[in-house]
């Protein structure tokens, strides 16, 4: 018998414009639940990411099932400018802060 407890953060490409704004969106099944945020955070080093001291870290707006970053182009350059290729999304609900993601930039 084998029991799972958990899950894998998911990984994934964070692909950052060059001269350009950046914009997307977590869409949920049913809207978010109140007081939630979610962050994606920018490192230039894995120690950052231990410490979890991001370089840049964004804050999603969130409007019923839809969590989205709309970052202008000053914000992309920050992320640029810091060379923080390292990304992490975390999930924070008031009592826990949850690691849903995990993965790189890629600069398009």
């Amino acid at each position: 018998m084998a029991i799972q407890l958990g899950s894998t953060p998911l990984d994934f490409v964070v692909m950052l414009p060059r001269d350009a704004d950046f914009v997307t969106a977590l869409v949920s099944d049913d809207d978010w639940p109140a007081g939630v945020t979610i962050e994606m955070a920018f490192f230039a080093t894995l120690a950052a990411v231990e410490s979890e001291q991001p370089d840049v870290a964004w804050t999603a707006t969130i409007t019923g099932p839809r969590a989205e970053w709309n970052e202008d182009v000053d914000a992309v350059q920050q992320v640029l400018d810091a060379e923080a290729t390292i990304v992490r999304v975390y999930y924070h609900d008031g009592t826990a802060k949850l690691l849903w993601g995990r993965g790189k930039t890629k600069v398009v």
